[in-house]
């Protein structure tokens, strides 16, 4: 029995495929950020004020007559560098701290994420996947419409 062989560069170039491909990757792409992107997101001016709290330990500990370590002092610098790198800044999505203030944010994002892409799958429905529905349902069921095992 030969096998049927399909051309899949022109399939690779139809419209329709296309049309699937682009919504696959929008879905796949919210999933992906909702999931991995916001629980991972550096706050810049969370950075800041984390370095100010040092910074402000450290010079308050020098003015009470205490000599820093060498520890203390690379600490110092770093949170004057990160300071000063950091204050005023916003995300890669532009928020100046996390919409929530959890520990691990993808408590909240995970199921965000996931419900959103939900959302848009049933609002941009694929109206020929909903014609083929019956057809698939039933082939499914019965087994109609099958190709025989291929002798390998």
């Amino acid at each position: 029995m030969a096998m049927q062989s399909y051309d899949w560069a022109q399939i690779a170039r139809n419209p329709k495929y296309l049309e699937l491909k682009q919504k696959k990757r929008r879905f796949l792409f919210s999933l992906w950020f909702g999931s991995s992107v916001s629980p991972n997101m550096t706050y810049p001016q969370k950075i800041a004020n984390d370095a100010r709290k040092v910074i402000t330990t450290l010079e308050k500990k020098q003015a009470d007559g205490a000599v820093l370590s060498e520890k203390d002092v690379a600490a110092l610098k770093k949170a004057r560098h990160d300071f000063a790198r950091n204050d005023g800044g916003v995300s890669m999505v532009g928020l100046k701290e996390p919409w929530f203030p959890l520990k691990n944010p993808a408590i909240v994002s995970l199921p965000m994420g996931l419900l959103a892409a939900i959302i848009c799958t049933l609002l941009f429905r694929d109206k020929r996947a909903e014609e083929m529905f019956d057809e698939i349902e039933v082939r499914q069921i019965t087994g109609l419409g099958i190709s025989k095992a291929a002798d390998h």
